[in-house]
Protein backbone atom coordinates (compact mmCIF):
# COMPACT_ATOMS: atom_id res chain seq x y z
CA UNK A 1 0.00 0.00 0.00
CA UNK A 2 2.95 2.53 0.98
CA UNK A 3 4.41 1.53 -2.97
CA UNK A 4 1.23 2.79 -4.12
CA UNK A 5 0.95 5.89 -2.47
CA UNK A 6 4.34 6.69 -3.49
CA UNK A 7 3.71 5.77 -6.94
CA UNK A 8 0.80 7.45 -7.16
CA UNK A 9 1.91 10.69 -5.53
CA UNK A 10 5.46 10.33 -6.45
CA UNK A 11 6.47 11.08 -2.75
CA UNK A 12 7.96 8.93 0.28
CA UNK A 13 6.22 7.46 2.32
CA UNK A 14 7.35 9.21 6.26
CA UNK A 15 6.64 6.77 9.23
CA UNK A 16 3.01 7.88 10.02
CA UNK A 17 2.23 6.67 6.82
CA UNK A 18 3.53 3.10 7.95
CA UNK A 19 1.29 3.40 10.77
CA UNK A 20 -2.17 4.37 9.35
CA UNK A 21 -0.81 1.70 6.26
CA UNK A 22 -1.20 -0.92 9.05
CA UNK A 23 -4.31 0.31 10.38
CA UNK A 24 -6.18 0.09 7.06
CA UNK A 25 -4.55 -3.28 6.47
CA UNK A 26 -5.92 -4.40 9.59
CA UNK A 27 -9.30 -3.91 8.67
CA UNK A 28 -9.45 -4.00 4.76
CA UNK A 29 -7.90 -5.40 1.90
CA UNK A 30 -5.26 -3.42 -0.05
CA UNK A 31 -6.52 -3.39 -3.84
CA UNK A 32 -9.53 -1.70 -2.70
CA UNK A 33 -8.36 0.81 -0.28
CA UNK A 34 -5.39 1.35 -3.54
CA UNK A 35 -8.26 2.11 -5.96
CA UNK A 36 -10.11 4.59 -4.05
CA UNK A 37 -6.32 6.22 -3.22
CA UNK A 38 -6.06 6.33 -6.97
CA UNK A 39 -9.65 7.65 -7.59
CA UNK A 40 -9.55 10.75 -5.51
CA UNK A 41 -5.83 12.12 -5.79
CA UNK A 42 -6.47 12.21 -9.54
CA UNK A 43 -9.38 15.08 -8.52
CA UNK A 44 -7.10 16.93 -7.08
CA UNK A 45 -3.30 16.94 -5.91
CA UNK A 46 -2.90 18.99 -2.83
CA UNK A 47 -0.40 18.69 -0.95
CA UNK A 48 -3.05 17.32 1.92
CA UNK A 49 -3.30 14.58 -0.47
CA UNK A 50 0.20 12.82 -0.70
CA UNK A 51 -0.28 11.81 3.35
CA UNK A 52 -2.06 8.54 3.63
CA UNK A 53 -4.28 9.71 6.64
CA UNK A 54 -6.26 12.03 4.24
CA UNK A 55 -8.06 8.74 2.57
CA UNK A 56 -8.79 7.06 5.84
CA UNK A 57 -12.83 8.49 5.59
CA UNK A 58 -13.31 8.47 2.44
CA UNK A 59 -11.87 4.34 2.75
CA UNK A 60 -14.05 4.00 5.49
CA UNK A 61 -17.48 5.43 4.15
CA UNK A 62 -16.72 3.41 0.36
CA UNK A 63 -15.67 0.17 1.58
CA UNK A 64 -18.18 -2.56 2.92
CA UNK A 65 -16.02 -5.84 2.58
CA UNK A 66 -13.82 -5.65 5.35
CA UNK A 67 -10.72 -7.90 5.92
CA UNK A 68 -11.81 -7.45 9.90
CA UNK A 69 -14.74 -6.24 11.76
CA UNK A 70 -12.74 -4.80 14.24
CA UNK A 71 -10.19 -1.72 13.76
CA UNK A 72 -6.94 -1.09 15.29
CA UNK A 73 -6.19 2.81 16.00
CA UNK A 74 -2.49 2.90 17.67
CA UNK A 75 -2.03 4.86 20.43
CA UNK A 76 1.57 5.51 21.22
CA UNK A 77 2.30 2.46 23.19
CA UNK A 78 1.15 0.40 20.04
CA UNK A 79 3.28 2.22 17.82
CA UNK A 80 6.17 2.19 20.07
CA UNK A 81 5.31 -1.81 20.20
CA UNK A 82 5.01 -1.95 16.50
CA UNK A 83 8.52 -0.24 15.76
CA UNK A 84 10.17 -2.02 17.88
CA UNK A 85 9.31 -5.70 16.48
CA UNK A 86 9.10 -4.67 13.08
CA UNK A 87 12.68 -2.74 13.11
CA UNK A 88 14.51 -4.56 15.48
CA UNK A 89 13.22 -8.43 15.87
CA UNK A 90 11.27 -9.51 13.00
CA UNK A 91 14.05 -10.66 10.19
CA UNK A 92 10.92 -11.15 7.50
CA UNK A 93 8.18 -9.84 6.89
CA UNK A 94 4.41 -11.05 8.41
CA UNK A 95 0.97 -11.94 7.02
CA UNK A 96 -2.57 -10.39 8.54
CA UNK A 97 -2.74 -13.05 11.08
CA UNK A 98 0.53 -12.26 12.74
CA UNK A 99 -0.69 -8.01 12.78
CA UNK A 100 -3.55 -9.73 14.45
CA UNK A 101 -1.11 -11.05 16.97
CA UNK A 102 1.03 -8.19 16.66
CA UNK A 103 -2.20 -6.06 17.93
CA UNK A 104 -2.69 -8.19 20.69
CA UNK A 105 0.72 -8.01 21.81
CA UNK A 106 0.69 -4.80 22.42
CA UNK A 107 -1.72 -5.20 25.10
CA UNK A 108 1.39 -6.09 27.36
CA UNK A 109 4.39 -3.78 29.17
CA UNK A 110 6.81 -2.81 26.41
CA UNK A 111 9.43 -4.07 28.95
CA UNK A 112 8.00 -7.46 29.00
CA UNK A 113 8.23 -7.52 25.27
CA UNK A 114 11.62 -6.47 24.96
CA UNK A 115 12.59 -9.22 27.26
CA UNK A 116 10.50 -11.69 25.14
CA UNK A 117 12.41 -10.65 22.16
CA UNK A 118 16.19 -10.90 23.88
CA UNK A 119 15.02 -14.26 25.04
CA UNK A 120 13.90 -15.27 21.36
CA UNK A 121 17.03 -13.98 19.28
CA UNK A 122 18.71 -15.86 21.81
CA UNK A 123 17.13 -19.25 20.56
CA UNK A 124 17.42 -17.82 17.29
CA UNK A 125 13.93 -17.89 16.65
CA UNK A 126 12.32 -14.37 14.64
CA UNK A 127 8.13 -14.63 14.57
CA UNK A 128 5.32 -12.79 16.15
CA UNK A 129 3.26 -15.70 17.27
CA UNK A 130 6.37 -17.17 18.69
CA UNK A 131 7.32 -13.78 20.72
CA UNK A 132 3.96 -13.34 21.89
CA UNK A 133 4.33 -17.18 23.30
CA UNK A 134 7.38 -16.08 25.45
CA UNK A 135 5.19 -12.68 26.78
CA UNK A 136 2.52 -14.78 27.77
CA UNK A 137 5.26 -16.90 29.78
CA UNK A 138 6.98 -13.71 31.53
CA UNK A 139 3.54 -13.01 32.24
CA UNK A 140 2.75 -16.27 33.62
CA UNK A 141 5.99 -16.62 35.80
CA UNK A 142 5.30 -12.57 37.56
CA UNK A 143 1.92 -14.02 38.50
CA UNK A 144 3.08 -16.55 39.97
CA UNK A 145 5.49 -14.72 41.89
CA UNK A 146 2.79 -12.00 42.88
CA UNK A 147 0.29 -14.92 44.21
CA UNK A 148 3.29 -16.14 46.20
CA UNK A 149 3.88 -12.61 47.49
CA UNK A 150 0.62 -12.18 48.93
CA UNK A 151 0.46 -15.95 50.55
CA UNK A 152 3.53 -15.04 52.37
CA UNK A 153 2.19 -11.83 53.60
CA UNK A 154 -0.49 -13.96 54.42
CA UNK A 155 0.76 -16.12 56.68
CA UNK A 156 2.60 -13.49 58.03
CA UNK A 157 -0.23 -11.87 59.43
CA UNK A 158 -1.39 -14.92 60.83
CA UNK A 159 1.65 -15.42 62.42
CA UNK A 160 1.34 -11.90 63.97
CA UNK A 161 -1.96 -12.57 64.69
CA UNK A 162 -1.25 -15.25 66.62
CA UNK A 163 0.83 -13.38 69.15
CA UNK A 164 -1.93 -11.01 70.00
CA UNK A 165 -3.49 -11.70 73.14
CA UNK A 166 -7.72 -11.43 72.34
CA UNK A 167 -9.75 -11.00 75.53
CA UNK A 168 -13.73 -10.73 75.47
CA UNK A 169 -15.33 -7.25 77.16
CA UNK A 170 -16.17 -9.77 80.33
CA UNK A 171 -12.19 -10.55 80.36
CA UNK A 172 -11.11 -6.57 80.80
CA UNK A 173 -13.66 -5.76 82.97
CA UNK A 174 -12.54 -8.78 85.55
CA UNK A 175 -8.92 -7.71 84.80
CA UNK A 176 -9.68 -3.93 86.04
CA UNK A 177 -11.36 -5.04 88.72
CA UNK A 178 -8.61 -7.23 89.93
CA UNK A 179 -6.13 -3.97 89.60
CA UNK A 180 -8.69 -1.75 91.50
CA UNK A 181 -8.40 -4.66 94.64
CA UNK A 182 -4.95 -4.62 94.19
CA UNK A 183 -4.85 -0.96 94.55
CA UNK A 184 -6.93 -1.03 97.58
CA UNK A 185 -5.05 -3.45 99.18
CA UNK A 186 -1.89 -1.15 98.03
CA UNK A 187 -3.48 1.65 100.15
CA UNK A 188 -4.99 -0.58 102.81
CA UNK A 189 -1.24 -1.22 103.45
CA UNK A 190 0.21 2.00 103.23
CA UNK A 191 -2.27 3.45 105.73
CA UNK A 192 -1.39 0.33 108.58
CA UNK A 193 2.70 1.16 108.08
CA UNK A 194 1.86 4.56 109.20
CA UNK A 195 -0.23 3.76 111.30
CA UNK A 196 1.96 1.21 113.45
CA UNK A 197 5.01 3.38 112.42
CA UNK A 198 6.29 0.93 109.26
CA UNK A 199 5.94 -3.04 108.73
CA UNK A 200 9.40 -3.72 110.74
CA UNK A 201 7.75 -2.73 114.48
Amino acid sequence: MLTALSEITGRNPTVDDLFVAEEICFTYYANPVISIIKQIYKKSKSDERIRLGYYVQPIVSMIKQKRKSDTWTMNEHDKRVYWFVTTRYLIDDFNHDQLVQLRDLCRFPYDDIEEAARISKNEQVYSIPYLYRVVEGIQARKAEKMRQLQERRKMFYVEQNEHIIKRSRLDIAKLEAQWLKQCENAELMRMVNELYGGSDQ
